[in-house]
Order: C-alpha cells, then sequence, then structure tokens
C-alpha cells in the first residue's frame, strides 16, 4: 500500500514528536487497511487526527473487485472499521486527498465533511505550455525577479531562521522548532527540500520548502522578508518548483486555498482546481468551548499577515 509523504513513519514522528498512533484492519494475516493519528490535546481537550503543520491525513486501503458495487461495499466497511478503532476523543480531524473521492463512510459514523480548495497541476504537461497557462503579470514578476535573484539551496536550519524572523510575533517558537523538525526529516528522507531566492549580497529574499513521494509534489511552506523582498521572489521558486515536479513526472500540488490573498496567488499559475474533503467530529462541549474562543477573537484587536503557508 503505497503512502502520501504526509502518511510515511518519519513524517508522523516528526508531525507529533511521537505522539502518534494507528488503526489497522486485518483479514487472514494480510492488513487491508490503515489509518494514522496524532494526538494531542487542544484548548484542554483531547484531540485525534491531523498532526500540527502536516497537510492530509485519510485511510490507506488494499482492496480490489471487478464489481464496482462489490469494491464500493468493501471500501465502505473497512473505512468503517478503520473509523471505529479510533481511541475516544473530544474532536477529531482528518483531511482526504482529491483522489480518496468520498467521505461516505465517515458522515455515516457522524463526521461533518467540508471541502478544501487547492490547485494541482497533472503530470505530463509539458513546462513550456504550463508557462503559458501563468497569468502574464505573473510571468513578468517572475521575468524579474529572475533577473536579479538567484535559486540557492537552503538547510532546514537556515529555513526555519528566516520562517521565524519573517512572520515574528505570528508564530510561536514552538511552530517554529516543529517546522525544522519536519523540513529536516523530510530533506534526510530524500523526500524534501528547500530552496531560497538570493540576491547578490547574500540576502534571503524569499524561502520555500517542497515535499513528495510517489505521486505528488507539495509546494509546502513558504516565507518572505516583507522588508526587503522582491516582488515575485516566491513565485521565483514556486516556479521552480513546478519544473523539478514536472521533471520527476509527479502531479504539483500548491497545498490548499487558505486566503483571499492566497487564492489570487495561486490561481495565477494557471492550474487544474481540485477539492480535499475535511472530515471533522466534536463532542458539544468542545463546539461550545470553540463558540466562545471565536467570540472572544472577534472582540481581540489583530492585524493581518500574510503568512505563505
Amino acid at each position: 500500500m503505497a503512502r502520501c509523504v504526509f502518511l510515511e513513519d518519519w513524517w508522523m514522528e516528526a508531525a507529533t514528536a511521537g505522539a502518534w498512533s494507528a488503526v489497522s484492519v486485518e483479514r487472514d494475516g494480510k492488513v487491508e487497511g490503515w489509518l494514522p493519528y496524532g494526538l494531542s490535546r487542544n484548548m484542554g481537550f483531547s484531540y485525534c487526527g491531523v498532526p500540527t503543520l502536516t497537510r492530509l491525513l485519510f485511510p490507506v486501503l488494499d482492496v480490489s473487485a471487478s464489481k464496482r458495487e462489490t469494491l464500493n461495499r468493501q471500501r465502505f466497511q473497512l473505512e468503517s472499521d478503520l473509523i471505529s478503532r479510533l481511541p475516544k476523543a473530544s474532536s477529531y480531524e482528518f483531511v482526504l486527498p482529491p483522489d480518496h473521492g468520498n467521505a461516505l463512510a465517515w458522515q455515516a459514523l457522524g463526521f461533518d465533511a467540508r471541502v478544501q480548495h487547492t490547485f494541482v497541476i497533472d503530470p505530463g504537461v509539458s513546462v513550456a505550455d504550463q508557462w503559458q497557462q501563468c497569468n502574464s503579470k505573473t510571468r513578468n514578476v517572475i521575468r524579474r525577479a529572475e533577473e536579479e535573484l538567484t535559486t540557492q539551496t537552503l538547510t532546514a536550519d537556515a529555513f526555519a531562521e528566516a520562517y521565524g524572523r519573517n512572520l515574528g510575533a505570528a508564530v510561536t517558537s514552538d511552530h517554529v522548532a516543529n517546522a525544522c523538525r519536519i523540513v529536516a526529516a523530510a530533506i534526510a528522507g530524500s523526500q524534501g527540500g528547500t530552496v531560497g531566492a538570493v540576491d547578490g549580497n547574500g540576502r534571503i529574499h524569499a524561502a520555500v520548502t517542497f515535499v513528495w513521494d510517489h505521486q505528488d509534489f507539495y509546494y509546502y511552506l513558504s516565507t518572505r522578508n516583507v522588508g526587503h523582498a522582491m516582488p515575485g521572489a516566491v513565485g521565483m521558486l514556486v516556479w521552480s518548483g513546478i519544473k523539478d515536479a514536472a521533471a520527476r513526472g509527479l502531479r504539483f500540488d500548491f497545498d490548499g486555498v487558505s486566503s483571499r490573498n492566497r487564492l489570487h496567488f495561486l490561481q495565477s499559475f494557471g492550474g487544474r482546481l481540485a477539492s480535499r474533503i475535511v472530515v471533522s467530529r466534536d463532542s458539544p462541549a468542545f463546539e461550545a468551548r470553540k463558540l466562545i474562543r471565536r467570540i472572544r477573537r472577534q472582540f481581540a484587536a489583530s492585524s493581518p499577515v500574510e503568512r505563505f503557508y
């Protein structure tokens, strides 16, 4: 059963600092289904599901049948068995990839489902054709950035230092440490890499981390120095990732739309719109706590920060 990069043991270990486990279903000594999960505390309540800085978490299945009806029935039963074996928690959340298809088993067990959009570039699309799909303004700023900046490989520590410095008070030191640990593990496992846009004086204008598996190449984390970053610095790095994915024969995943600004940025590269399904279930007590937190946030003063992740 081939795994997405976010479901690899080393990823779960790095993302949770060891606080994870998995449920499985075996028949005749063969593992037919496997579902990992992170364990943590959220607002004083127990949480089971997607760990910090992890994009996808979903069941891995090994089922086959000649009839679609049989296949759908086997899949539904197998997913239902896996979900039912998850530990008791106040809050659950998992994210299903575009290829996963449906959330029927989750909904049948009381989970809510919502859509999270992303953009993808399918393998087989030539770099030249994809360049023409990009917005003309995006192409222009990337060209100008390439005239002034060079792409340079960075270490996980160098990326984390720039990431923490650029975001400042918008992120905690624990968040930065988690990011560094995950990026270092991805690089060590040859399933990730970090590149920076550097000027002639050695200043890092922007930095991006990509991670990949047997099928997808993800635009995972990025950061830019708002004080001196040249327009197009992040776009130049994303374009370098698109070319790398094409060379590897992988699908490029822009990793989700999280804000209107990010939508405009990602959309400008001309990818195909795709959808992930987020499934979640909360206890009544946790729902009430979340509502109180939302109300408090409405009255708290805050300034918008473009995070690019």
